[in-house]
């Protein structure tokens, strides 16, 4: 694990975070959220401090991240994030498709293979 790219991963996801929430996250405010000192947070984010596992899924947990993306392992924030969404329109379509007339089942089946061959990769 890259420490000093961990530290900066820790740097932006902070900024982010607080531009989403319309307030500043702190050293000191994320700091406190994990239950660790604010001096300890900053040896981490400098890369001077390599932190344990327990550490990392606090703080990924905290920046609503994985602890895979914070060490670098994965390129996707929320790996998972994903078959998790895909698997929820798909409980919602087959719960829909199954109350539709056989007519408008076959049409709309014929729409959306048709949308998903429009999908440019």
């Amino acid at each position: 694990m890259n420490t000093i790219l961990l530290g900066l991963k820790i740097k932006k996801l902070r900024s982010e975070q607080s531009l989403e929430l319309g307030e500043k996250i702190t050293q000191q405010k994320l700091a406190k959220k994990l239950g660790i000192s604010r001096s300890y947070l900053g040896d981490i984010e400098s890369g001077r401090t390599i932190p344990n596992d327990e550490i990392i899924d606090k703080i990924a947990k905290a920046l609503n991240v994985s602890p895979e993306y914070l060490k670098g392992e994965s390129i996707e924030k929320n790996p998972g994030e994903t078959t998790q969404i895909v698997n929820e329109i798909q409980t919602e379509l087959e719960t829909k498709l199954n109350k539709m007339a056989k007519d408008k089942k076959i049409k709309t089946i014929n729409k959306l293979k048709e949308m998903l061959n429009n999908i440019e990769l």
